[in-house]
């Protein structure tokens, strides 16, 4: 009898319109929470799993259909992010270019439009970041310039100079407008690097031209100054000192390998944040005349995740059995990590905003309906718990990047080559670090064995470096791994690509080696 009573008194309270606000402010908070784009990963994950086996016409097609459906009007720049990188892999770099660019400018448009980000931004305290449009990384932000310099330089190369001229200027922008630490006084982003693939691409662009030999010692000065391990840059800029493109008769093939799988977000819970918020809960619930929506869901955050490495490089070996391994000039990979912890205590501090933000606003439904019996206390608690609960991180993110983009030098006599290229488990390691090897600068480029590296036991298959933290990744990301490894016979490790050197002129060639082989093609600049 009892628990009638308590439903005809939830009756009374309903029918007396006290409750009809809570009903209404949930519903509006559900409906923006389960129409926005969660589970960003689950939704590519299709389109990245064919990806990765060298299946670009279903990976694009997969792309293109997830861009087609309403429910991804806020997830439409990241998509086409994605797509950008299957159509450069195909070698539609005039498709991948466009999509970058507008790309490239709706980011800046949304940084820009500061109303309409803050009533977005206000909405999305009532559910979460997933429905807000995209803003993108501020990695991200600076990998569409790179990605439109590689895109321009396979092509006819007219704007290298102004997309890489972009990269840096980009990130200076997001550290000029970054938060104002309280303690420092300085800006949070202050510690982001500037890259040095910039300065690089406008220095080979100036291989040819003698009169620029100014502007190239210039350019590589900074690439030493921005990598100083990135040890070609020391090499480049001594040949620009000198004056010195090649040695008569030959021509330059300059080798861009993008290796491995790129930064991915999980959603991990800010377990912290949550001890705190459930002490202030008592505090506050102690103090008051209701109760305070009790924090038993955890406060999701987006956290940067790093994928297996199994490849490490790519080796580039010539028609006469010499080899050469490609060396990091930019790892993204490190990029994102160092960039998350940056602002992790910001992504912490939202979530925890968001949070409060519910849990005030049920408070103030509890006053407006009048609720003074435990079992309405109880009601309303129980539905902020599940309105709490729908909360989802924000992994939306730019999964086809790959985890480095490396380059190789090599000086060939002037006219046909054939090229080996393969994906190598070894990195780069410099010849004046291995034993018994003597270094000389010369035009020519130096070859030399490389060391192995250590392998983790627990991980024979992969044949994964060891690390000091072990990967964990969402089931559906296991499963992907694990297809893949299946599919790993189909997708090459190497393949050979015909070029065409020139005396004293640049040849490019572009190749992206996933953590389980060739992804699409090798591309040679203007053919």
């Amino acid at each position: 009898m009892k628990g009638y009573r308590h439903f005809f008194n939830f009756i009374v309270l309903w029918n007396t319109r006290r409750l009809q606000p809570l009903v209404l402010i949930l519903c509006c908070a559900f409906f923006l929470t389960f129409s926005a784009c969660h589970s960003y990963s689950k939704k590519v994950f299709q389109a990245r799993e064919a990806f990765y086996c060298s299946n670009l016409e279903s990976a694009v097609n997969s792309i293109c259909e997830e861009r087609k459906k309403a429910v991804n009007a806020k997830n439409k720049d990241v998509l086409k992010l994605e797509e950008a990188m299957i159509r450069l892999c195909q070698g539609n770099f005039r498709e991948s270019e466009t999509l970058l660019r507008e790309v490239r400018d709706s980011f800046d448009n949304l940084e820009n439009q500061k109303l309409k980000n803050n009533a977005e931004k206000a909405a999305s305290m009532l559910a979460d970041d997933c429905i807000l449009a995209y803003p993108g990384e501020d990695y991200e932000k600076v990998m569409i310039r790179v990605m439109l310099a590689l895109n321009s330089l396979m092509m006819n190369g007219e704007d290298v100079r102004a997309y890489a001229n972009q990269i840096n200027l980009k990130q200076e922008e997001i550290i000029a407008k970054s938060e104002v630490d309280p303690e420092t006084k300085e800006k949070v982003k202050k510690s982001y690097r500037n890259l040095a693939i910039a300065p690089y691409l406008c220095g080979i662009l100036d291989d040819e031209n003698i009169s620029a030999q100014q502007d190239q010692v210039r350019e590589f000065t900074k690439v030493t100054q921005w990598s100083p391990n990135f040890h070609g840059g020391r090499e480049m800029l001594e040949r620009a000192k000198n004056g010195v493109h090649s040695q008569k008769g030959n021509g330059v093939v300059y080798v861009f390998a993008l290796v491995g799988h790129g930064p991915f977000k999980r959603e991990v819970n800010a377990e912290v944040t949550q001890a705190a918020m459930l002490i202030s809960d008592i505090i506050i619930s102690s103090a008051s005349k209701h109760t305070v929506t009790p924090t038993i869901a955890p406060v999701p955050i987006p956290e940067i995740t790093l994928a297996p490495c199994r490849y490490r490089a790519a080796k580039v070996t010539t028609g006469d059995g010499k080899s050469v391994l490609t060396e990091k000039i930019t790892d993204i990979n490190t990029m994102a990590i160092e960039q998350f912890e940056v602002n992790k205590p910001w992504i912490i501090a939202r979530a925890a905003a968001r949070r409060a933000v519910k849990k005030a606003g049920l408070y103030g439904v509890k006053e407006v309906a009048g609720t003074n019996s435990p079992e309405a206390e109880l009601l309303v608690d129980l539905v902020g718990i599940l309105w709490e609960a729908s909360e989802e991180a924000d992994t939306r993110c730019w999964n086809l990047l790959p985890g480095s983009i490396q380059v190789a030098r090599l000086e060939l006599p002037a006219g046909e080559h054939s090229l080996q290229l393969s994906a190598s488990e070894k990195s780069f390691q410099h010849p004046n670090s291995v034993p018994g090897f003597s270094f000389h600068e010369s035009p020519a480029q130096y070859r030399v064995n490389y060391p192995t590296f250590e392998t983790d036991p627990a991980s024979p298959v992969l044949s994964q470096p060891s690390a000091k933290k072990p990967f964990q990744a969402e089931p559906h990301t296991r499963k992907v791994w694990k297809k893949l490894l299946l599919a790993e016979g189909l997708n090459p490790s190497s393949c050979r690509v015909q070029v065409n050197v020139l005396d004293g002129r640049n040849t490019y060639v572009l190749v992206y080696f996933g953590d389980y082989g060739l992804i699409g093609e090798p591309h040679v600049s203007g053919q």
